[in-house]
């Protein structure tokens, strides 16, 4: 018996049908990856399952099988509001260990017989209570689960804008998982995630019993944890057996089978064109209306086949980054250079790091690694002026131009439409231009009239690296820059980068 079953569903935003009558059935125990590109509607479908969508499918319906709990994670946490979001404890589990604890206080006070027998009823009771909500086992678990996300419950109990980004997304992936649902809806959950910690979830999630619909980019991760894929594409979603690896293999096949079938197809339209002609020519009027509406089958059949080859294709690429000239991009020069660099926060004793000296050569493409919360991001905003350092100094070379892409796309105004972005953030572009611009990033047609607000967390990374490198950064700091991009847009700009001659620190 599946634990979700989905009939017929549809949605449409902006004139865009993102959902065309998806089923899907979720059975115990599968792990299932859902892809596709940035936008496709991934997103939506998870809010939908969850009940997190503003408004109902057009059609179709959900159904859940009773008494299945339903754990959610959402890609985007900026309406969380309090730390009550975040509480790691089960407040109903918390409230039994108080009554347990009490129950004991009085059992040491009590004296009278009945009394003592009623408490030991009390506490018996309260004892299995606390066993089947998985009371004894729950410390253990949540000690091993803050370890693997590099929180502790100190951290817990920050006050919300204290925490950053990744550990909103860090403690609302532990509280889920300790919750231990049937039934698991991760969006990108390997976002601001380091290589431990992913490590220790797909350890995780291969090795307990819930099922889990999983949203991700992260080409390694589908292939350790899903069972299944799911492709979601032009609205449609298409199940394929094992993991990513699985589905390329299988891809790469149908892709060979619909590229005969269009061979065929012209093949016959032109065969059937040549008979409409000599139909024509020999004055066979009641064969050449019957041979031309032939033509017209098989011209409405390959317009089809091209249509779902089209789908299959993505056609969106970078600009190539600027490459700097040959006098600028000397290797043997320095474009960046730390000297004894430290930084505390106000509040703290100890410093985040400290008497840090290194220099960044022009053209080095260098990595920074480190645990979640070493300091990497905190380190990159200090190199770009964005946090005073503690002590220290940061010397740049003349004349270059520096580029920050941060974890997070943000805007000033999410009320304005795409092209509107464009045209704020590059005020020199004229319309035509940055319509120009926005399509080689995957932004064409009706695709540049959507808010700002509208778009997913792949979309808006990608609109901001297009505003970005239009100034054409000689050096560019980069943190997490493949966060919420889809696996094609990843591979685009990786190749990108690749052959970047300019200075990265990522």
């Amino acid at each position: 018996m599946s634990l979700l079953s989905l009939n017929n569903i549809s949605k449409t935003y902006a004139r865009v049908k993102v959902l065309d009558a998806v089923a899907l059935d979720i059975m115990p125990g599968d792990r299932i990856a859902l892809i596709g590109d940035n936008g496709a509607g991934k997103t939506t479908l998870l809010r939908l399952i969850a009940g997190s969508e503003t408004a109902d499918p057009e059609s179709g319906h959900i159904q859940l099988a009773r008494g299945t709990v339903l754990g959610y994670l959402e890609q985007q946490l900026e309406h969380l509001s309090s730390n009550s979001d975040f509480a790691l404890e089960d407040p109903e589990l918390t409230a039994v260990e108080a009554e347990l604890r009490e129950l004991q206080s009085l059992l040491e006070d009590a004296t009278d017989d009945d009394e003592l027998t009623d408490l030991m009823n009390k506490y018996a009771k309260a004892h299995d209570r606390h066993e089947a909500m998985g009371g004894f086992s729950f410390r253990q678990r949540l000690t091993a689960t803050l370890n693997a996300f590099s929180l502790d419950e100190a951290s817990i109990r920050r006050p919300l804008e204290q925490l950053s980004g990744g550990e909103r997304m860090r403690v609302a992936l532990a509280r889920l998982l300790l919750r231990s649902p049937d039934l698991l809806l991760l969006d990108e959950p390997t976002n601001h995630l380091d290589q431990n910690a992913i490590d220790w979830l797909e350890d995780y999630l291969t090795k307990q019993s819930s099922a889990v619909l999983f949203v991700s980019h992260d080409r390694a991760f589908i292939n350790n944890v899903a069972t299944k894929t799911a492709e979601l594409n032009a609205g449609k979603i298409r199940i394929y057996s094992g993991n990513y690896s699985n589905f390329l293999e299988l891809k790469e096949l149908e892709e060979k089978t619909l590229a005969r079938r269009i061979d065929k197809a012209e093949k016959r339209l032109q065969r059937q064109e040549e008979i409409t002609q000599t139909m024509l020519s020999h004055r066979k009027i009641t064969q050449y209306h019957s041979s031309e509406k032939k033509e017209l089958r098989i011209s409405e059949e390959l317009s089809a086949l091209h249509q779902e080859n089209r789908s299959s294709h993505k056609r969106m690429s970078f600009r190539s980054l600027k490459q700097p000239d040959s006098v600028r991009s000397r290797r043997d020069q320095v474009a960046l250079e730390a000297t004894e660099l430290s930084l505390r926060f106000p509040g703290e004793t100890e410093p985040l790091f400290a008497d840090l000296s290194f220099k960044l050569l022009r053209g080095q493409h260098i990595v920074l690694v480190g645990k979640n919360g070493c300091g990497k991001t905190s380190l990159l905003r200090t190199l770009m002026g964005e946090l005073p350092q503690t002590q220290g100094s940061v010397t740049t070379a003349s004349n270059l131009v520096f580029g920050f892409l941060g974890q997070e796309a943000n805007f000033d105004n999410y009320d304005l439409t795409v092209l509107e972005q464009m045209l704020y953030l590059q005020p020199r572009l004229n319309e035509n231009q940055a319509r120009s611009e926005l399509a080689r990033f995957g932004f064409s047609g009706d695709a540049v009239f959507q808010r700002t607000g509208s778009l997913s967390g792949g979309e808006r990374s990608r609109l901001f690296l297009c505003a970005l490198l239009q100034d054409q950064p000689d050096v560019l700091f980069m943190d997490e820059p493949t966060n919420h991009l889809d696996i094609f847009s990843r591979e685009l700009l990786e190749d990108a980068l690749n052959e970047f001659s300019g200075t990265i620190l990522a």
